[in-house]
């Protein structure tokens, strides 16, 4: 979940990695976001005459009954926005890109920059434009907003023309739209139990969509059923491995009609759209750069061995729930028995399986290819939210104006029309009013700060195996203590090699904080399921004195806690390291 924010963080402040991350961002994804930009226009467009002209063979009582049950449903979804941010904040990672636009309790950036991008085929391309924008202004509020309503006059009118065209006349297909569009949110405030039965009933929706579309070969049901798929795999890094195969299958297997859709109805546009959008994260993962926290790893031989790590124990991850093999397995017994011909159903079930061999090689932490197809995903979303309130605004519009305006037009004034709900500024606190670890975690940094005194330094414990990146919980101790803290950073020799060389640097420093009077607080992110985490938290203890002061821990999610020490002093192992050797006179080890 780091990867977006990671290169972001490398363009702005870490010259070190500019270059590979400029070579994603240049090569990747602004040139993919274009293209399909253009294609849609040019496949939309020109079509509005015919779409007028269907629109207008509706009855008005069908007209005003769609109307309302679309507004309904887009008016809900457009009233998440505001109220769960982390739906979207915690898959953009704009926490971590608005580190620095934090003020008086409130998060400067708007609500929109979740949702309103995410209307356009590549959402995740909006943290790499705000990138390219930084590299040029630096991190700067004003820019983030400029290109936010750039993107938003281009965004929602097109979500409002697409599904306009996409959503006519097939009521059927709204109300599965309503469903995926309203579902996901709820799925994503819940715990992990309902994600796993909101897996499978995705899964039932895909099978739903299929068999429509076999009936009456209508492109809405390939595109629904793609949607429904694309939830079917969760919401970790197994997504591109499960959709994209799904997708290909919908596509190709179901030969007739999937081929002749392909040629005659376009719906080539959503396979390309998830292929393009997919591929930048899938070269990063050839290449390499695409392991999220890897890439910023102290040295190769480190990252190489957590890689080793994941891929040793990626197969724990299945037992684990992370992959939900019995849903991959569902999906080859329900391909097998429902489809035709059974040369087509044979190669379905063989491809599952390749996939679940396939999947034991794929590193459990790897971001790039979780963010890939993740994102194309929370783009389908909101955009079929739009879409639906795009059928009945427009109807209702041109009905109450008598045809005064065109469509075209409608469409965009309803979607600059919707930049004031979608813009409203949020508070930060509404990031943790979710299901979700990290609002345990807010809350108890909140009793973090209660119990420091005046005047104490805080340190916070970086580490590797954090879900998120070390720099994300750290910046919100600082927000939700309101107190500067330090980074307390270890070299690996004085971490593999305790006693040999020179000390840490902050065993000088706690001995000067005792000397003038100053309690030192230690925050500590731990992991129980960890071995590294073990061996890190037994270096602490062998070299500090310590007590706890306050401590939480999260046993069904994975053994994480959060701990609270207040360092009293050095050990004595830690007083005969700092002894043995002279005072460092510069540099952090």
């Amino acid at each position: 979940m780091d990867l977006i924010f990671r290169w972001t963080q490398s363009l702005v402040d870490n010259p070190e990695f500019r270059k590979p991350a400029e070579y994603f961002l240049v090569q990747g994804t602004f040139p993919v976001f274009v293209a399909l930009l253009l294609l849609t226009l040019i496949f939309w467009l020109p079509r509005l005459t015919e779409l007028r002209r269907s629109l207008r063979e509706m009855p008005r009582g069908v007209q005003l009954a769609l109307g309302a049950v679309c507004l309904l449903g887009a008016g809900l979804r457009l009233g998440w926005i505001p109220h769960t941010p982390q739906v979207y904040f915690d898959e953009f990672n704009f926490l971590e890109l608005g580190r620095g636009m934090l003020k008086g309790g409130e998060a400067l950036v708007p609500g929109w920059f979740g949702a309103g991008p995410a209307l356009v085929p590549i959402p995740a391309a909006w943290s790499f434009f705000l990138s390219l924008v930084f590299m040029v202004t630096g991190p700067s509020l004003g820019a983030a907003l400029g290109l936010a309503l750039t993107l938003a006059i281009l965004s929602l009118p097109l979500a409002f023309l697409l599904g306009w065209n996409l959503f006519r006349r097939h009521l059927p297909a709204l109300t599965l739209t309503l469903l995926l569009a309203l579902f996901p949110v709820h799925l994503r405030m819940s715990g992990s139990l309902v994600l796993e039965t909101g897996s499978f009933f995705f899964l039932l929706a895909t099978w739903v969509a299929l068999l429509r579309y076999q009936a009456d070969n209508h492109p809405v049901w390939l595109y629904c059923a793609g949607t429904a798929a694309a939830w079917c795999a969760n919401w970790r890094m197994e997504n591109p491995f499960v959709v994209l195969p799904l997708l290909a299958m919908c596509f190709l297997v179901l030969a007739p009609q999937g081929l002749r859709a392909l040629r005659e109805k376009h719906v080539y546009l959503v396979l390309m759209g998830v292929f393009l959008f997919s591929l930048p994260g899938l070269v990063s993962y050839i290449l390499g750069t695409g392991q999220g926290f890897y890439l910023f790893y102290d040295s190769e031989a480190v990252r190489l061995e957590q890689v080793r790590m994941n891929q040793v124990n990626n197969l724990l991850y299945w037992f684990e729930g992370r992959i939900h093999p019995p849903e991959i397995t569902a999906l080859a017994l329900l391909g097998a028995l429902a489809w035709r011909p059974r040369r087509a159903a044979l190669a379905w079930t063989l491809w599952v399986v390749v996939l679940q061999v396939f999947y034991s090689q794929i590193p459990s932490a790897d971001f790039g290819l979780h963010h890939a197809l993740d994102s194309w995903r929370n783009a389908l979303q909101p955009a079929l939210g739009f879409m639906v309130l795009a059928v009945a605004g427009l109807e209702v519009l041109r009905e109450g104006l008598e045809r005064r305006f065109s469509g075209g037009w409608v469409a965009v004034v309803l979607g600059v029309a919707l930049l004031v709900p979608c813009t409203w500024p949020i508070r930060y606190g509404d990031f943790v009013h979710s299901r979700h670890v990290w609002q345990e975690e807010f809350y108890f940094m909140q009793e973090v700060a209660a119990r420091l005194p005046t005047g104490a330094r805080l340190l916070a414990e970086g580490h590797r195996d954090h879900l998120r990146c070390p720099e994300l919980h750290t910046a919100e101790l600082g927000y939700a203590t309101g107190r500067d803290w330090q980074r307390l950073e270890l070299s690996e020799e004085a971490f593999e090699q305790p006693g040999v060389g020179a000390p840490p640097v902050f065993f000088g420093e706690l001995v000067d904080s005792k000397k003038v009077g100053q309690r030192t607080f230690l925050y500590y992110f731990g992991m129980r399921s960890s071995d590294w985490d073990y061996r890190r938290r037994t270096w602490l203890h062998d070299h500090l004195q310590m007590r706890i002061v306050a401590g939480i821990a999260l046993p069904n999610s994975g053994g994480i806690c959060f701990t609270l020490y207040e360092v009293v002093g050095l050990s004595e192992q830690g007083q005969a390291w700092l002894r043995a050797f002279p005072r460092p006179r510069g540099g952090s080890h």
